[in-house]
This record gives structure tokens, C-alpha cells and sequence, in this order.
């Protein structure tokens, strides 16, 4: 069961950017102040993040407010190839 939240842009766009920062996932979740399961959970697409914890997630990635995450009506979905296909 997925749980309401705000949701990843792009669980990818995601990834490259905690990626990018050269920390570990587990680094950076601390830094971000939540747990490795969290990060994990957002970037498989299970669950949400609040709003505090996406803005806490973007500014420990060092991106612009509001460019990886998507307010839970606002009914965006990540459009690239690899999740058009598993919605499929």
C-alpha cells in the first residue's frame, strides 16, 4: 500500500540527486534528518514525504524548492520511459 504524501517528480530525478550530492544514501538521509528506509521508500515509489520532509530532502540535495517533489493532488507522475512501462 502506497501512503499519501508528497511524491517524487521523478523517482529517477530523485535518486540522481541524492546521488550527486557524493554522499551515501544512508549519509544523506541522516543529513536530511529522516532514515534510510524513508529515502528508499520515496525512491521505489511507495511512499510520500511530507512537505517539511521534502523540503528538508531538496535542500540537503542542494535543488531549487518544489523541483523534485510534487504536492500529492496535483496528480503529476514521473513520465519517463521505465515508469510509463510499469504502469502499463
Amino acid at each position: 500500500m502506497t501512503r499519501p504524501g508528497a511524491r517524487p517528480r521523478s523517482t529517477h530525478a530523485l535518486a540522481e540527486a541524492i546521488d550527486a550530492t557524493g554522499m551515501t544514501r544512508r549519509a544523506f538521509a541522516l543529513r536530511a534528518g529522516c532514515s534510510h528506509s524513508a529515502i528508499s521508500h520515496l525512491i521505489g515509489g511507495r511512499n510520500g514525504a511530507t512537505p517539511e520532509l521534502a523540503a528538508r530532502i531538496e535542500k540537503t540535495a542542494g535543488v531549487k524548492p518544489g523541483s523534485l517533489f510534487a504536492a500529492a493532488a496535483s496528480g503529476q507522475i514521473c513520465r519517463c520511459a521505465e515508469c510509463a512501462a510499469a504502469r502499463k
